[in-house]
């Protein structure tokens, strides 16, 4: 079992220290709060879209081991590429953003072929444990490298120039990866992925959906919400470091903060799960997830920024949780990985179109105030206008007892935390859990 902690602590310090800190780095490389901001959300929405073919390529290779190995040896290489050709990063503001489309393009390439993998070498009598302790070194690994990356910069800054501690911080993160990718190379290999079954889903049929409305006005929902979340998205790191002049010490404290939140809501959602159901969790984790931008213009200090930021994290673990949930209830088992390559597609594109609209009020409109109050109110204006569509599902689905854990951290903001749940590992235990809970799962077609 260490050879799965060690893989997560390496791959989460390479989260921790180096995917959290692009765009601090572009803003030190003299690249304009726009493009920093371009840094953090191009990249994320072009490596998404990529992977409504990744199902096809995977299925090409005999070895989902091999595929796991080489993604996440190219994701390395990423790291290496910023150091080879910093140089020449501070002109060319689109190499920068080509080589971390690229980084996201391996790390989401990835995730489906890991989670396969982990699925059929974890008996399902140890999941919930392993994930367990395997989220708590996951936790270990971003948290070191936040704290890392932040003081490292801050103590080696000096005005004037891009620090060199940069370059050194992305060669940890390089090695982190390498160390990971050596991991993965000795997991158990698999060929599951080329049955007839794994090559029909390696197609993405948007018309099979037809028969599940409710499905539709459910994934319509959370991808018109995640285009609101992004209108404002990039901007939050360039607001900190370019707008209220935070030092990279205070910075890296507020990223922390809402992976911590996300983490007091992992270990207390159990205590109160009786009490509420799925609806109401995710109606008032989009109510709180909503206003945080707008309360980001009113708040000036660190201290309050970063009190804020834990009430994100536990805001946004509840919603990613309620998703899961109502995706384990809603979906049919036979098509729940089919439906993740449905979702992505309209995932994306509202992470495209957000980002877009963001562009356009951040560049274009002129105003006689805080451009960033004009971004982070209308960000916060659209999520609440989201909600006019929010999925009134006929059964009120009690929040059931399911781990928290099953959830893989792909990149950390201060607005948010990238995550996917694992549903190789959800498919396992779909039956069993309803077995235990008692509950039938709620597919509907009307």
């Amino acid at each position: 079992m260490w050879l799965y902690y060690l893989d997560s602590l390496f791959y989460s310090l390479m989260i921790g220290a180096g995917e959290s800190y692009f765009p601090a780095y572009s803003l030190r490389l003299g690249h304009t709060p726009l493009q920093a901001s371009l840094v953090a959300t191009v990249p994320v929405c072009l490596g998404g879209l990529f992977q409504i073919i990744v199902p096809k390529l995977m299925y090409r290779f005999t070895s989902l081991r091999t595929w796991c190995v080489l993604g996440a040896f190219l994701q390395a290489m990423c790291f290496v590429s910023l150091i080879y050709f910093h140089p020449h990063l501070a002109k060319h503001h689109e190499f920068l953003i080509l080589i971390v489309t690229f980084y996201w393009i391996f790390n989401l390439a990835v995730s489906p072929g890991w989670s396969t993998l982990i699925a059929e070498q974890i008996p399902t009598e140890k999941i919930n444990h392993f994930f367990n302790l395997r989220g708590m070194f996951g936790h270990i690994g971003v948290v070191i490298g936040l704290v890392y990356a932040g003081f490292a910069i801050q103590y080696d800054w000096k005005p004037g120039f891009v620090p060199e501690i940069f370059l050194t911080i992305f060669l940890v993160s390089a090695l982190a990866r390498l160390v990971s990718t050596y991991l993965l190379s000795l997991y158990k290999d698999s060929h599951k992925h080329q049955t007839q079954a794994a090559k029909q889903q390696s197609s993405l049929d948007l018309k099979q959906f037809e028969d599940y409305p409710n499905l539709k006005r459910t994934t319509f929902y959370f991808s018109l919400f995640k285009l609101s979340v992004y209108v404002s998205a990039g901007y939050f790191s360039p607001y900190m470091l370019d707008e209220l002049r935070f030092t990279y010490t205070e910075f890296m404290l507020v990223l922390a903060s809402a992976y911590i939140g996300r983490i007091i809501f992992s270990n207390f959602y159990n205590q109160f799960r009786t009490k509420l159901t799925v609806n109401s969790i995710l109606f008032f984790s989009s109510l709180g997830i909503s206003c945080i931008p707008f309360i980001w213009t009113q708040l000036h200090t660190f201290k309050h920024i970063f009190m804020l930021e834990i009430f994100t994290g536990i805001f946004w673990g509840a919603f990613e949780l309620s998703f899961f949930l109502i995706i384990f209830n809603r979906v049919p088992s036979t098509l729940q990985r089919y439906y993740m390559s449905y979702y992505n597609f309209y995932h994306y594109l509202g992470i495209g179109i957000g980002t877009a609209i963001g562009l356009i009020l951040f560049r274009y409109v002129q105003i006689d105030y805080s451009v960033y109050f004009l971004v982070f109110s209308a960000s916060s204006a659209f999520r609440l206008l989201s909600m006019i569509f929010f999925p009134r599902l006929k059964a009120h689905m009690p929040a059931q007892k399911v781990n928290p854990s099953f959830f893989r951290t792909l990149g950390i903001r201060p607005d948010s935390v990238e995550n996917r749940p694992i549903f190789s590992v959800i498919e396992k235990m779909r039956k069993e859990i309803r077995n235990k809970i008692k509950i039938k799962p709620s597919v509907e077609k009307d």
